[in-house]
């Protein structure tokens, strides 16, 4: 059997260090919002990388997570409703339904129903500041969303206190899909879009 790439890379122990400095700076950027340089400058020690390639990684991370968290503004014509007027592309438009894909693209069938319908029914209509909340919640691992929104999970300093959070559980606990029938599940499906 050939090796995997990853494998040929790096050793296992160089992977968790990789891992543990993801999870320090993913940490970092969800406690402040902004990453500083500061949060690169001490990384948990690692025997087998450097302290170049430690910083490098930490870059590279930060750089990813920027990239996936910006809104981008650039769409393809072939995207745009050609019914719609011509001119500049609605940001609010765009983030909203960048918010709705991510709700019901987490890669768990119980968070994507969960998020999704919940994201049908409420996105559309929620303010800046709302909005806000709920994508710090989408930028959580799916995990931890399901966790947080069944109530396994403290929720994080960030989010003491949301009321976007608030809304979600009680929107699990008002409608359980674990005790859902397969027509009740079909016809979320339906109605909320979900492949």
């Amino acid at each position: 059997m050939a090796p995997s790439c990853a494998g040929l890379l790096f050793s296992s122990a160089a992977r968790r260090s990789i891992y543990s400095l993801r999870n320090a700076v993913v940490t970092a950027f969800f406690d402040t919002r902004t990453l500083s340089s500061s949060a690169h400058s001490k990384p948990p020690p690692s025997p087998e990388l450097t302290p170049a390639q430690v910083r490098r990684i930490g870059e590279r991370t930060k750089a990813q997570l920027d990239d996936h968290l910006r809104l981008k503004t650039q769409v393809p014509e072939s995207s745009l409703d050609p019914t719609a007027p011509p001119g500049p592309v609605d940001t609010d438009l765009i983030r909203r339904k960048r918010l709705l894909y991510r709700s019901k693209q987490r890669g768990w069938l119980e968070v994507d129903l969960l998020l999704g319908s919940w994201a049908a029914e409420n996105v559309m209509s929620l303010s800046v500041p709302e909005l806000d909340e709920y994508e710090k919640i989408l930028n959580m691992e799916t995990i931890d969303i399901f966790n947080l929104v069944n109530g396994a999970l403290a929720p994080p300093p960030a989010l003491k206190g949301s009321k976007i959070l608030s809304r979600l559980q009680e929107y699990a606990n008002s409608s359980p899909f674990g005790n859902a029938s397969t027509r009740t599940y079909e016809a979320v499906k339906d109605r909320t879009g979900l492949i």
